[in-house]
């Protein structure tokens, strides 16, 4: 019987696409409603926790596209940066930056990239799972220093929330109701996070609608190509891999900009 490898599928359809997404992921010069220097990126990124022994080839490249790409393709684009990766990936981290940036008058707009393991209705953080109930009434309780007015505050300027995490569509609504303007999520195991977040960075970046980003790869063509080799293999050895489903489910207003003021 011939032998299927995961990292042999992912990296025959990740090159080429990789190829062109760095090619083409430089900032735009558009004039902004929130310039520059009135944004702020927090990219969550943990893949070493967590992880399912089988999912663990479709994590090897994302661990350093995570971290590089955001920094190279919107370093730019940006004020303040701020990448919680691995041990610094925790709850408490993300609340303790989501609520300085809230503080700081000169921040109009946070905008947020998750990238770690997921499943029904959990984000997994190098602390552990938290539901997203949890991580919403967390979130939502301010600590000293900070009150209430912070968090009305910090829903003011959450704007984009873009996650690759698997199994994240039930998570939607709640980064809504959180206060971000739009949210993007998978539908079961994600699989084609290596090819579609060049993409979906390049388009943010150069200032196109959210949507644009995943034109390419969120179609059924793109996704049969994708998605279906990884759920074949899935299927042959009888594992996770046969709930890949790399398709995103939309929530909020998917023509913001990396320009638009959030609401």
């Amino acid at each position: 019987m011939k032998t299927f490898s995961l990292a042999k599928i992912k990296s025959t359809l990740l090159l080429p696409l990789l190829a062109l997404g760095a090619a083409h992921l430089s900032p735009s010069t558009a004039s902004a409603d929130v310039s520059k220097s009135q944004r702020a990126l927090i990219v969550l990124s943990e893949l070493e926790v967590g992880s399912s022994p089988e999912l663990a080839p479709l994590y090897t490249i994302m661990e350093r596209l995570t971290a590089d790409v955001p920094r190279s393709a919107l370093g730019g684009q940006y004020s303040t940066i701020k990448v919680l990766r691995n041990s610094s990936a925790t709850l408490r981290n993300l609340k303790t930056h989501l609520y300085s940036l809230a503080a700081n008058p000169q921040i109009k707009a946070i905008d947020m990239i998750v990238n770690t393991h997921g499943s029904e209705e959990v984000i997994h953080f190098y602390d552990g799972g938290h539901s997203m109930r949890n991580i919403k009434d967390e979130i939502a309780d301010a600590d000293a220093p900070y009150t209430s007015a912070t968090y009305t505050q910090l829903r003011k300027k959450l704007r984009m929330l873009y996650s690759t995490a698997c199994f994240a569509a039930t998570q939607n609504l709640e980064w809504i109701q959180i206060g971000f303007d739009v949210s993007s999520v998978a539908i079961g195991v994600n699989a084609n996070a290596e090819i579609e977040y060049p993409s979906v960075i390049h388009a943010w970046s150069t200032a196109q609608p959210y949507s644009n980003g995943f034109r390419l790869s969120n179609t059924d063509a793109a996704l049969a190509a994708t998605d279906g080799p990884v759920r074949l293999l899935g299927e042959m050895r009888q594992d996770m891999l046969r709930e890949v489903n790399s398709k995103k489910r939309f929530l909020g207003n998917t023509s913001i900009t990396i320009n638009t003021d959030p609401r």
